[in-house]
């Protein structure tokens, strides 16, 4: 671009806001404008709400599931020894004691 240009471009600004100041401005054309403006702000956010949400939140169901299944495998893979009633007495007046302790 020549200088000749420029200086097109740059005098090409200021009359386009003169043409916008000189335009007759009404109170409903204000108002419309706000409410247009106002109703596509709000939908714009409601839409990125809702985008976020879905790309965000992870499936709780699936991994409540997946935590079950991986707890049951892990229950079924271990072999269970039966105690006898002097075993039984003997953890529980150890459980007992500890727990006395810690207070």
């Amino acid at each position: 671009m020549d200088k000749g240009d420029e200086k097109k471009v740059v005098s090409a600004a200021p009359d386009a806001v003169e043409n916008k100041l000189k335009q007759h401005t009404s109170r409903r054309g204000f108002l419309k404008k706000a409410v247009v403006s106002t109703v596509a702000v709000t939908a714009t956010a409601a839409l990125a709400k809702k985008a976020s949400d879905l790309i965000v939140e992870p499936d709780y169901e699936k991994a409540v599931a997946d935590e079950i299944l991986a707890g049951d495998k892990s229950l079924r893979a271990r072999e269970y020894v039966l105690m006898t009633d002097r075993e039984k007495k003997d953890y529980l007046h150890a459980l007992l004691e500890n727990s006395t302790k810690a207070d």
